[in-house]
């Protein structure tokens, strides 16, 4: 009832945002608000969504796909939450307040084989990135869906396959960006978060229901998130015995792995923090007591970044653990994906 009241209150400001973010993409159709080809390949991944539809393992998937294929890539991000500003490139003395937690998890998961670089600017960011490093033949580009300055060779739009955004409103009354029409502007369109065993049915309805708002001829694939063994976040050679843990998230949506992780052991208490919490040592100590040798703390991938970085006691560094993710695509959408990246390549 409370949340109805909260919508019909919010739904004016939402027309007005509506409004607003229609007029700016006419602006940029219309060519009177500038747009400039990427001088270089670029793969735009993003969402009409606020929030976690998986960007991030998204974005490390295609990574994985063009560092197997030897092609020198450079990522380039906003770097959401960092306490710096213009473009930067990580080394390995960055840290995540400097280029955020996203970027960081890339540096620490692909080192030089992937130039990790972040600047609000992205036309800008790619300039630069070209410039310094005349070797890279792509970028990827994270979250810069409504970063209509830049034209990407290849758009990827995300929608959560639990939050789609065809059933989401505008800001603030929901947490859609701009209109569901965005989703035209979309090549591929990637419905991500899916249980392993959704059905030809279930796919079929949310195909036709994203086609009302996408252009006919854009394919519509399907990922899930694959969780892998728990990591030692401070000694590599530890074995993984774990039982009963503690969770510790500070993600957007924390659903999937919280039961994920229920259904491999036993949780004790979960500690959830928002996306892109700045943890500190205070919120480790406030979790100590609850840990022992039987009891360790399992965290998301993304916030093994943060935590690594903070001056923690040895005694405690050895029971922290974190879970790996990853994308998984049926053997058919990846092909899909495959095809679309090398017919976007060989042009």
């Amino acid at each position: 009832m409370l949340q109805k009241l909260s919508y019909f209150f919010l739904l004016p400001f939402s027309l007005i945002y509506d409004v607003a973010t229609r007029i700016r993409n006419r602006l940029f159709d219309w060519g009177f608000l500038k747009s400039e080809a990427s001088p270089i390949f670029t793969i735009n991944v993003g969402n009409l969504r606020v929030g976690g539809t998986g960007k991030t393992p998204h974005i490390e998937y295609l990574a994985n796909y063009f560092v197997n294929k030897n092609i020198k890539i450079a990522t380039l991000s906003r770097g959401y939450g960092r306490k710096t500003k213009g473009y930067l490139e990580a080394n390995p003395l960055t840290n995540s307040q400097e280029i955020g937690d996203e970027p960081k998890q890339f540096y620490t998961k692909f080192g030089d084989k992937v130039i990790v670089t972040v600047c609000e600017n992205r036309l800008l960011g790619i300039q630069k990135i070209i410039q310094k490093n005349p070797k890279v033949s792509l970028v990827l580009l994270d979250d810069a869906f409504q970063h209509r300055a830049v034209i990407s060779t290849l758009n990827i739009m995300l929608s959560d396959y639990s939050k789609p955004f065809y059933s989401d409103y505008l800001m603030p009354a929901g947490r859609l960006r701009e209109a569901k029409s965005g989703a035209k502007r979309a090549d591929l369109i990637i419905i991500t978060k899916c249980p392993k065993n959704i059905t030809i049915v279930i796919k079929s309805d949310i195909i036709q229901k994203t086609k009302q708002y996408a252009l006919a001829q854009t394919p519509i694939i399907f990922s899930s998130l694959e969780y892998d063994e728990p990591v030692s976040l401070f000694n590599k050679n530890s074995e993984n015995c774990l039982k009963k843990v503690v969770l510790l998230s500070g993600i957007a949506q924390s659903d999937i792995f919280c039961k994920d992780m229920a259904q491999k052991y036993t949780v004790i208490k979960h500690f959830n923090f928002h996306d892109h919490h700045q943890f500190t040592e205070k919120d480790l100590l406030a979790i100590q007591p609850f840990l022992n040798d039987e009891i360790k703390l399992l965290m998301t991938e993304k916030d093994s970044i943060k935590i690594k970085e903070l001056n923690l006691n040895k005694n405690f560094m050895n029971l922290l653990f974190y879970v790996p993710i990853k994308i998984v695509f049926s053997e058919n959408d990846a092909l899909i994906l495959d095809s679309m990246i090398k017919d976007k390549w060989e042009r």
